[in-house]
């Protein structure tokens, strides 16, 4: 499954409909791109996706209004010696947004949904 994000011209899987974040591969229990996120020994699923794997994939969907980073490219810290544990906010507002857009777009043609 290609790594490309919801909203960038194509149809979201189910997988996505749910979580975003599959969309990308999870370095925590190194689940691949299109399969939910399992415990370490992958031996159980779990109801949703590690942190690391959603501030994956908010880097590699929206740049950053803060930093300036472009897409797939980390926040910058604001202070080089104090690492940051994840993207600014902004990034993350700004790519709820545009999960948001998609999972609209997905589901207009669904059966029964109001118009």
């Amino acid at each position: 499954m290609s790594e490309s994000t919801p909203g960038a011209g194509r149809r979201m899987t189910r997988a996505e409909a749910r979580h975003p974040e599959v969309a990308v591969r999870c370095r925590h229990c190194k689940a691949q791109a299109g399969v939910d996120c399992s415990n370490q020994r992958g031996t159980a699923p779990m109801t949703g996706p590690h942190r690391g794997r959603r501030d994956d994939w908010t880097v590699a969907t929206v740049d950053c209004a803060d930093c300036g980073a472009p897409i797939g490219a980390p926040c910058a810290p604001e202070h080089p010696a104090i690492p940051l544990p994840g993207p600014h906010q902004a990034r993350i507002a700004a790519a709820d947004v545009v999960y948001a857009k998609a999972l609209e777009d997905a589901s207009r043609d669904m059966p029964g949904r109001k118009r």
